[in-house]
């Protein structure tokens, strides 16, 4: 266990990567809370202070959040106090206040495989890193999602992928890894695939990729060994 003391304002980016923490209390007044400060540790629970507003080291290049609980493999639940301005915890997942961005799932909530997860109406953006390495084998998207970022679900264990044709961006790797991944339908609005998207799904046997696409990124299917069909 890790007491932090009470007058910490931020706690950088991986400060704890790797530590075998089973505990830590954020404390309330800390306003920062670095990308990747808490990955690799064993703790299994997280409430975030109403003070902490700045979480994952903030934004990317693109205005992007990252995920704050970011490869937290035991994490099982988090909660935030009522209190904080930007985030919110809604069934156990981590969102932006108004409900728009999801910005972290706890990946140790998921206790066997072939688990399936229905996301809201409302969601626009799944942010950096959110479900990596969850292993979800199923996820239904909501009509309302336009974005998809890096990483999103680089590591998952999804089996299929059915995207709503409300998507219209995705982010750096954001399928990549999926090793049970078969068959993936795209978004009929995506214009671009970006590099990496769905590197190493080497299961993938076939994928649809819309009419609309003009670009296709530097090993955006690079090593996907079972692919045969692309139509």
């Amino acid at each position: 266990e890790v007491k932090l003391p009470s007058a910490l304002k931020t706690l950088g980016d991986n400060a704890f990567w790797g530590a075998p923490l089973q505990s830590i209390e954020l404390p309330e007044g800390m306003e920062t809370l670095g990308q990747g400060a808490l990955a690799d540790t064993a703790i299994p629970k997280l409430h975030i202070p109403a003070s902490l507003t700045n979480l994952g080291a903030g934004v990317d290049e693109n205005n992007y959040h990252y995920n704050p609980l970011y490869a937290m493999p035991l994490l099982e639940s988090v909660t935030v106090d009522p209190g904080n301005p930007v985030v919110k915890v809604e069934d156990n997942i981590l969102y932006s206040k108004d409900g728009k961005e999801l910005m972290g799932f706890p990946i140790g909530s998921v206790k066997s495989e072939g688990e399936s997860l229905v996301l809201p109406e409302g969601v626009e953006a799944i942010c950096n890193d959110a479900f990596h390495y969850a292993p979800l084998a199923y996820v239904e998207f909501p009509s309302t999602l336009k974005r998809i970022d890096g990483y999103a679900f680089c590591g998952s264990k999804l089996r299929e992928l059915d995207m709503p044709d409300s998507v219209e961006k995705l982010g750096l790797c954001c399928f990549a890894g999926n090793y049970d991944l078969t068959t993936a339908r795209l978004s009929q609005k995506l214009t671009s695939l970006p590099e990496a998207a769905f590197s190493w799904c080497t299961a993938l046997e076939e994928i649809e990729v819309p009419e609309s696409v003009r670009y296709i990124g530097m090993s955006c299917f690079g090593d996907c060994h079972a692919l045969m069909e692309i139509r």
